[in-house]
């Protein structure tokens, strides 16, 4: 049994280390300075990448977005930022989601600026608590920024007009299965003036689909375990008719 359970354990070691390496990321950095968004005027900064080599296919995709203070500090609730997905640069914008718009901006109560935190270097998927509403599970501490997992806004309306109550329409579930390799347009801007915000980089984080492989290496598991509970069964029956308690 002893040797049963050493086998066991060095299969299942095995797979734990192919599925481990199903979650990627590719970062699109900008440069050590980063770039210095427009300061409410009205513009923003539009990044475009072309990908040729990441997997084909994709179980769930997850944008990473980092910005951080300039000279004067940058404030949360002044961003707005949305990513889009082309198949190639002439074809059109099969996917489209609002990654932050405004966090913490709402109607009354002095939230018409939103979160006055200072950066965000986050992951967002289509799954977890909500960006724009980041403060009712964490609280960065003075003067500094939000990080982790969260749920891109979706909040697809003038960043004027944004309030948490306003329908989550572009979140990035229609990113869910496509090929990512393509053209993606990553569009910031800083909405409000006072304080410069730069976008230190941006990326994409992906689980591909599960590979035939990685479906066998859970079948090969699941027999092992069957197999090593049936030997330790005939054995036990073994001890058992000769003498041994049960």
């Amino acid at each position: 049994m002893r040797n049963n359970t050493r086998w066991l354990g060095a299969a299942s070691l095995a797979c734990a280390g192919a599925w481990a390496m199903h979650g990627e990321v590719v970062m699109f950095g900008l440069g050590p300075d980063g770039i210095s968004l427009p300061d409410g005027t009205g513009l923003g900064y539009a990044n475009v990448q072309t990908t040729t080599t990441l997997p084909t296919a994709v179980s769930e995709l997850r944008v990473r977005l980092n910005l951080q203070p300039g000279a004067g500090g940058m404030v949360n609730g002044d961003i707005y930022a949305t990513v889009s997905y082309q198949a190639s640069a002439t074809a059109p914008i099969t996917a489209y989601s609002v990654l932050v718009n405004r966090p913490g901006r709402d109607a009354g109560g002095g939230n018409e600026d939103g979160y006055y935190d200072n950066g965000m270097d986050v992951s967002l998927g289509s799954t977890g608590d909500d960006i724009h509403t980041y403060q009712l599970q964490t609280v960065p501490a003075l003067g500094s920024g939000v990080t982790g997992n969260w749920a891109a806004d979706g909040r697809d309306v003038d960043p004027f007009d944004v309030v948490t109550g306003t329908p989550r329409t572009a979140g990035l579930g229609s990113f869910q299965g496509l090929n990512p390799n393509g053209v993606w347009t990553l569009y910031v801007e800083d909405v409000m003036s006072g304080g410069l915000t730069k976008l230190m980089g941006w990326g994409l984080e992906w689980t591909p689909v599960p590979e035939p492989a990685g479906y066998g290496c859970v079948a090969a598991g699941a027999l092992l375990l069957v197999g090593a509970l049936r030997m330790r069964r005939r054995r036990m029956g073994i001890w058992q008719a000769r003498g041994g308690a049960a």
